[in-house]
């Protein structure tokens, strides 16, 4: 980000402390936080911060419409602006900010999402929508399928926006890799597997086997059982969630230990 630009967004920050922040006061406190600055071919130099970060405290700062989602919110913001008030109040700032440690969680079901925005089909026109609303951060990422059906719900989405969910929710179950979707998606400490070991009936030992893993609005889950037992295999997966049964289904016709899942088809919006 320019150095110029960001003098701007400081002095809209500190208003109440200061009117002005001059570009070399700005520069100098980047180079004290040991920010990367590189020349601009001017005065003013370029400095090492996310514009993402950047743009959610302007539009705090500057525009109407305040962040709905704080996924790009910079580690140090609610510190930054405690110390400011305390400041202002005239008591001692005497806690540090202690910078947390970046997140490496990745969420397939979003970054697949993003990609089909250059297509021309509405789920080219959703994953766009989706984008601009994630850089913008009027609503939070979509970290898995049923996710963003409520991220829908929750801005009010217009009809067709559902149906285009839902088919890109189709897409998204028949193609991607079997172990990122439905309950292989992100498998998580909610995961659990047992196996259990059974005498039989007469025809020889065996196990029963079951794995849990979280449902697609992960706030319940997926029961996958194998009954390997000599003359009763039984192989089974269903949804343990009420609110997942009446919306979701097993993808016909693959595997039961390649099950994936997707929309019912009159489980369109609503």
């Amino acid at each position: 980000m320019s150095s110029y630009t960001l003098k701007h967004t400081a002095e809209k920050f500190l208003r109440a402390q200061c009117s002005y922040v001059s570009n070399g006061r700005l520069i100098w406190a980047a180079a004290a936080l040991g920010l990367p600055l590189v020349a601009d071919g001017g005065l003013n130099l370029l400095i090492g911060i996310s514009e993402q970060e950047h743009g959610y405290v302007r539009r705090i700062v500057i525009s109407e419409s305040q962040p709905k989602a704080h996924h790009y919110r910079p580690a140090g913001f609610t510190h930054l602006k405690t110390a400011l008030e305390q400041c202002a109040a005239g008591e001692l700032v005497v806690s540090r900010l202690q910078m947390p440690t970046p997140s490496t969680e990745v969420y397939p079901f979003h970054e697949w999402l993003i990609q089909p925005a250059d297509r021309d089909d509405i789920v080219g026109d959703l994953a766009g929508d989706y984008f601009d609303g994630i850089e913008s951060s009027s609503h939070r990422i979509a970290v898995n399928a049923q996710d963003l059906l409520d991220i829908l719900r929750e801005i009010s989405a217009i009809p067709t926006a559902f149906d285009a969910a839902l088919e890109a929710i189709v897409e998204w179950a028949r193609t991607a890799p079997p172990e990122l979707i439905g309950g292989h998606e992100s498998p998580t400490e909610d995961m659990s597997s047992t196996e259990e070991a059974v005498p039989g009936w007469g025809v020889g030992a065996g196990t029963i086997e079951r794995l849990e893993f979280l449902c697609p609005c992960g706030r319940g889950s997926m029961i996958e059982e194998h009954d390997n037992i000599p003359g009763f295999r039984e192989h089974d997966v269903h949804i343990a969630c009420g609110k997942c049964n009446q919306a979701w289904r097993g993808v016909p016709g693959l595997p039961i230990r390649g099950w994936r899942v997707e929309p019912k088809p009159t489980g369109a919006g609503g």
